[in-house]
């Protein structure tokens, strides 16, 4: 017998502005983050794109908390950084 298991490695968080349902009705959103989940409750953010500022960033980690996420790193200017 075999047994597979296919456990998550990469997501992404896409903002959309005034559409709840934008992911299914495939509008332009205005930014992405790319979630490399690094085990367990750990997560790389990468590959940010468009306008992200701290509310916005503060919305993603609740949203990361939410699905057991409770430690974030992201590199900025060159710099890892915890969240």
């Amino acid at each position: 017998m075999i047994d597979l298991v296919m456990t998550p490695l990469v997501s992404q968080i896409r903002l959309y502005v005034n559409n709840p349902n934008g992911y299914a009705e495939r509008a332009a959103y205005q930014a992405i983050i790319t979630v490399s989940h690094t085990g367990g409750n750990r997560a790389y953010l990468s590959g940010a794109m468009g306008e992200i500022d701290r509310d916005t960033l503060k919305a993603a980690l609740k949203l990361l908390a939410e699905h057991g996420i409770t430690e974030v790193t992201i590199e900025r200017r060159g710099k890892f950084r915890s969240l």
